[in-house]
């Protein structure tokens, strides 16, 4: 694209104005391109050095603790929630009263919810409706999924922001699904704005999760799971092996700043999950620096 809006300039400039012009974009284009490619090879490196690490802590788990050796390990990393919190600032509080009554004006505006259910809300709509049924068919996989997203403590929130990814189709949906009106509406969610915000995160996190219960977040709220957590729910779900252990390691990045790290994200905790699905952390003694770092 950006190469035809460049050969189409030629038609605008002078031919000697036009050689400098495409020298110097064309320049620009290939130093883009370049650090667009340094960046991925960052993120391989990094994806490869810290599977070698979890491969290095299963091995160790296996080597020197009790009862996990004849155990096939699914390792599945996490990453953490932003711990700082902090009384959100009158001007995010407003940015955030502002969004609402944007998207409560247009949900009251539109025809109906499914006036709404465009095709990418459409998408997203029947998505949730069927991960809420696999969930609900599986408590097991549940409860697998309530767990490390409470260990995470919401790593993909940070990007939230003042927004919650509320928006006009959920405003619609408790309209009509729960009666509400448009006054009632700004005034619960100005209500649920905690007195204390995860700081670089969105404005309803809190150290205890979301302030806003779950009917009243968005659809993106409600279905998204980090590739991780996915990777889970398939691996659990689709296994024939009915002797594997679960292997978490909780690494101290978010979801959206994993491939900041220069060479790895540090680990933060070692956990296994028990027969019950409940996540039982283990101490980083002497087995580990067997087996790992």
């Amino acid at each position: 694209m950006q190469c035809q809006t460049l050969f189409k300039q030629q038609h605008s400039m002078s031919p000697a104005l036009y050689k400098q012009h495409f020298a110097r974009q064309q320049q620009l284009i290939l130093q883009k391109r370049h650090v667009e490619v340094e960046k991925q090879k960052h993120i391989e490196r990094l994806k490869q050095t810290e599977h070698a690490e979890n491969e290095r802590i299963a091995a160790a788990l296996k080597a020197y603790v009790a009862g996990f050796a004849h155990q096939e390990i699914r390792v599945t990393q996490l990453p953490s929630g932003l711990a700082e919190t902090a009384p959100p600032e009158p001007d995010r509080i407003d940015a955030y009263c502002e969004h609402l009554q944007d998207v409560i004006s247009q949900a009251e505006a539109a025809e109906s919810f499914e006036s709404l259910l465009d095709g990418q809300h459409s998408v997203l709509h029947e998505s949730l409706i069927n991960q809420d049924q696999r969930l609900e068919d599986n408590p097991a996989l549940a409860q697998g999924v309530q767990q490390m997203c409470g260990l995470c403590k919401g790593g993909c929130c940070s990007a939230g922001g003042n927004h919650g990814y509320l928006q006009p189709i959920t405003m619609r949906r408790l309209m009509e699904h729960q009666g509400m009106s448009a006054e009632s509406l700004l005034a619960y969610y100005r209500e649920k704005i905690p007195q204390r915000s995860v700081v670089g995160a969105c404005i309803n996190q809190t150290r205890e999760g979301c302030s806003v219960p779950r009917e009243f977040r968005s659809d993106v709220c409600n279905f998204y799971l980090c590739e991780e957590v996915e990777q889970y729910l398939d691996s659990v779900e689709y296994s024939e092996s009915g002797n594997t252990c679960n292997l978490v390691v909780q690494r101290e990045h978010t979801h959206w700043n994993r491939f900041e790290a220069v060479e790895k994200n540090p680990v933060k905790l070692i956990a296994v999950q028990n027969e019950e699905g409940e996540l039982v952390p283990l101490a980083h003694g002497e087995w580990l620096g067997s087996g790992g770092d």
